[in-house]
């Protein structure tokens, strides 16, 4: 099973938690961990930040995000749109995105 490697915690979907790792990182790490991340080092709010995080370690679909994160569909489309027009009026970079990296 899988473990984060910042909180331990290991991967339960049925409440709320993945876990996955990027190419470029030797570790994995889970949703939450990431969205915090997410949160104290970029201009995404708590809730963007969320929903990027799973949509960075996981290829689901928006509807299962959205069951994961306990959010509309809607909602999940909408906050990937607002971050998405953040890198689009460089708040943000997707480098950024990509190399933000706690621990």
């Amino acid at each position: 099973m899988t473990e984060c490697s910042r909180c331990g915690e290991s991967e339960d979907v049925e409440n709320g938690r993945i876990v996955g790792q990027f190419d470029h990182w030797d570790q994995a790490v889970c949703n939450r961990c990431r969205a915090t991340e997410l949160a104290d080092h970029t201009p995404l709010v708590e809730e963007e930040a969320e929903v990027k995080a799973v949509r960075q370690l996981t290829e689901r679909s928006l509807d299962t995000i959205a069951d994961l994160l306990d959010l509309d569909e809607s909602t999940v489309k909408m906050k990937l749109r607002v971050v998405e027009k953040r890198i689009n009026n460089g708040q943000v970079t997707r480098e950024t995105l990509l190399t933000q990296n706690i621990g």
